[in-house]
């Protein structure tokens, strides 16, 4: 594994596990623990196909898609109206960047 791949994967998992940190320490807010065991398994798996596939476009674009789902899950189940708006944005936008990853195939 080269080290883009190395950054790459550690800054996303950084960002998640220092949302989690922050919102669960400063908002005095419990978070589902379905949600976020959910977001962090499909993120987990979107790490762990994309460290042992090839260098492909197809296993960047479905690392990205699996990042883009499991913080949808963990925005939309949030108790902030306005992250839970942030999150609900982000499902409606859900078909489009599918449709971009399934776009990526065509260019193997």
């Amino acid at each position: 594994m080269d080290k883009r791949k190395k950054v790459g994967i550690g800054l996303k998992w950084l960002v998640t596990i220092s949302y989690i940190a922050i919102y669960s320490a400063f908002m005095e807010k419990e978070m589902s623990f379905l949600s976020l065991l959910c977001s962090i398994y499909i993120i987990f798996l979107g790490s762990f196909v994309y460290i042992k596939l090839p260098e492909k476009l197809y296993s960047l674009a479905f690392f990205s898609l699996n990042f883009y789902l499991g913080w949808t899950v963990l925005l939309v189940y949030s108790d902030i109206w306005v992250l839970k708006l942030v999150g609900l944005f982000l499902l409606c936008c859900h078909p489009l960047t599918l449709y971009l990853f399934l776009y990526s195939f065509i260019h193997i």
